[in-house]
């Protein structure tokens, strides 16, 4: 009996041999990446970007891009200069879809929630952008010029919004 014990730790040993390659190439392999979809509700923000306090001459303000592809701005005083360019236009629902790559291109969704420099001035303004999915909604604050990722789609979405000062 004796004898047969170093055959069968051989043979147990091969088989476990045989499967773990497979196993740990499985385990190795980057798991599928997370599908973001807009919410399916017409009525329903996609992206809201805006400023909030500081000395800024455009004051806080919020531009609301809809599902819809409508546009809302809603500024906090009026007699700041920044109005949509194309107020009655809508955005066509191809470049949402290319706003929602472009967030998950920038690493939107690990950004952390608030992000301010090591030595901030006290009259700065914060940047926020909120992306809403069919999951919930991220929003990031910023104070001060960095990151380059979060900017990258602040731009954008002014842009495709029509926001101008």
């Amino acid at each position: 009996m004796s004898a047969l014990r170093p055959v069968v730790l051989v043979g147990i040993a091969l088989i476990f041999g045989m499967l773990l390659p497979g196993a740990v190439a499985q385990a190795a392999q980057p798991a599928p990446p997370v599908v973001r979809q807009l919410p399916a509700n017409p009525r329903s923000p996609a992206f809201r970007f805006g400023l909030e306090g500081g000395f800024s001459t455009l004051g806080s303000f919020t531009v609301t891009i809809y599902t819809d592809g409508r546009v809302s701005l809603k500024k906090e005083q009026r007699s700041s200069p920044i109005h949509l360019i194309k107020s009655r236009e809508k955005v066509y629902p191809i470049a949402l879809t290319g706003l929602l790559r472009l967030a998950n291109a920038e690493h939107f969704f690990s950004m952390p929630a608030r992000i301010i420099p090591k030595h901030p001035t006290s009259d700065l303004a914060t940047a926020f952008v909120s992306v809403y999915t069919r999951t919930g909604v991220k929003t990031v604050k910023v104070v001060g010029n960095n990151p380059k990722r979060f900017y990258e789609l602040y731009s954008l979405l002014n842009y495709v919004a029509g926001a101008a000062s």
